[in-house]
C-alpha cells in the first residue's frame, strides 16, 4: 500500500508542476514564443491538397472594415490576396501576427492585399489588438458585424 500512495503522490506532485509551468506561460504571455518554436520547426506543416483537387475561389464573402463600409471579396480579384482568419482569443493567431506583419512589409503593393478576417465578437477589442502590437494591418470582420457582435 506504501508503495502505490508513493507512486500516486510522485504522479499528482508531477502533473502539478507540469500545470504550474503551462500555467506560468501563459500568465506571462511567453506561450505565443513556444508557439512560435514549434510553427518555425515545421512539426505542423499541414500538407497542400493538389490544385487539381481545388474548388475554383468565390469572391461572395461581404467583409465590413473598422469605419463599417460593407464591400466584397470580389474587390481584390485581380490581386494575390493573403487571406487570414484570426482572432485576439486564438493564441496560434496571435503567434503568427509578427511574421504576418513582416510579411506585409515586405509584399505589400498594388498586387498584393492582405485580408486579415477578425473573428473577435467585438471588432474595437480587434483594432485596439493591432494597434497595441504596433500591427499595420487592417482588421476587417464577416459582413453585418455592427455594433460589436457579429
Amino acid at each position: 500500500m506504501d508503495i502505490k500512495r508513493k507512486t500516486v503522490w510522485k504522479e499528482i506532485r508531477e502533473w502539478g508542476l507540469l500545470l504550474a509551468f503551462l500555467g506560468l506561460l501563459f500568465a506571462t504571455g511567453a506561450h505565443t514564443y513556444l508557439q512560435r518554436a514549434f510553427l518555425y520547426t515545421g512539426w505542423f506543416n499541414p500538407k497542400p491538397t493538389p490544385e487539381t483537387q481545388m474548388p475554383p475561389a468565390s469572391y461572395d464573402l461581404l467583409l465590413q472594415d473598422t469605419a463599417g463600409n460593407l464591400f466584397s471579396l470580389g474587390e481584390f480579384k485581380n490581386k494575390v490576396v493573403f487571406l487570414n482568419f484570426w482572432a485576439t482569443w486564438c493564441p496560434p493567431c496571435v503567434a503568427e501576427m509578427p511574421g504576418i506583419q513582416a510579411a506585409y512589409e515586405q509584399t505589400h503593393s498594388e498586387k498584393v492585399a492582405f485580408v486579415m478576417i477578425s473573428l473577435d465578437e467585438n471588432p474595437a477589442r480587434a483594432e485596439k489588438y493591432l494597434q497595441k502590437k504596433r500591427l499595420h494591418l487592417s482588421p476587417l470582420f464577416p459582413g453585418g458585424a455592427d455594433s460589436g457582435s457579429l
